[in-house]
């Protein structure tokens, strides 16, 4: 009977581990972070490269650029360079517009610049 009971109940966490698993896949393919974005209150760009959850990433704020490796940490992305390191919490607004807060608490949105070139064939898109 006690075997019974434990194995619906690591049925029961495999099932759970596995939607939570499936969903978080489901967010951040909808959120769709690799590309370039633009802060729509000022002048400042973030592009990111990468696929699924971390990569790396350029910011260009006030003439001043920002290098380094990016990745989820839950729902907040954090940047990371040799010198500097941030971790922002990461606000899906809909499809093409996040916000990224701080942690003093100030927001700034983002829109995603889209463009009409569309790789047709992976090789084609590493050459670029």
């Amino acid at each position: 009977m006690s075997f019974v009971v434990v194995l619906i109940v690591a049925g029961a966490v495999f099932l759970y581990m596995r939607a939570t698993r499936q969903a978080r896949a489901a967010w951040i393919e909808r959120i769709d972070l690799p590309g370039r974005w633009q802060w729509q209150g000022g002048e400042a760009e973030l592009v990111i490269h990468g696929k699924g959850a971390a990569g790396q990433f350029e910011l260009n704020e006030n003439g001043q650029t920002w290098r380094g490796a990016w990745r989820l940490r839950g729902n907040a992305l954090l940047l990371a360079s040799d010198d500097r390191q941030e971790l922002l919490d990461l606000h899906f607004v809909k499809p093409g517009s996040i916000g990224l807060e701080d942690t003093r608490g100030v927001r700034r949105l983002f829109s995603k610049v889209s463009t009409n070139v569309v790789p047709l064939r992976p090789s084609e898109r590493r050459a670029l």
